[in-house]
């Protein structure tokens, strides 16, 4: 891990100044006696990137298009509503519930003004929520045996 650090002269002060004493003892390395670093760490990275030895920066992901809700009756809607209902068949969700739930999903998000970058992923998140809510509720928590 390399920690670089900017403008540090701006934040130091002069022992010397500080001291008005000159002769008396310092118990701390000022800041010239101090090893030097490497300031030019970008040539290192570089070297290290192509043998492969340091593993590249992750990327973080921008929103580069964030849209509210398909209106009703637009081939978008009832492409999103398609894919909403097939991940909650695949997810053991009734037709009838998966039909509901869709319809509070578009409900809830409109009415906050939500924007998503994927709104299938939002679709699949709630679908997992539902069930998860529906297990709960239930008194069966998915992955834990009954108590005997």
């Amino acid at each position: 891990m390399v920690i670089t650090i900017c403008n540090y002269d701006d934040y130091q002060f002069d022992v010397e100044e500080s001291n008005p004493q000159p002769n008396q003892l310092i118990n701390q390395q000022s800041t010239s006696n101090q090893p030097k670093l490497n300031k030019d760490n970008k040539e290192i990275k570089e070297v290290g990137l192509a043998e492969g030895k340091i593993p590249p920066p992750a990327k973080l992901k921008r929103h580069s298009k964030l849209e509210s809700a398909p209106a009703e009756g637009t081939a978008e809607f009832d492409a999103l509503r398609s894919r909403f209902i097939t991940y909650a068949a695949k997810n053991n969700l009734a037709a009838r519930t998966a039909a509901d739930e869709f319809e509070g999903f578009l409900s809830h998000h409109r009415a906050k003004g939500n924007l998503f970058a994927d709104w299938d992923a939002a679709g699949q998140y709630w679908v997992r929520n539902t069930l998860k809510f529906a297990a709960q509720r239930s008194g069966h928590q998915p992955g834990r045996r009954p108590d005997l």
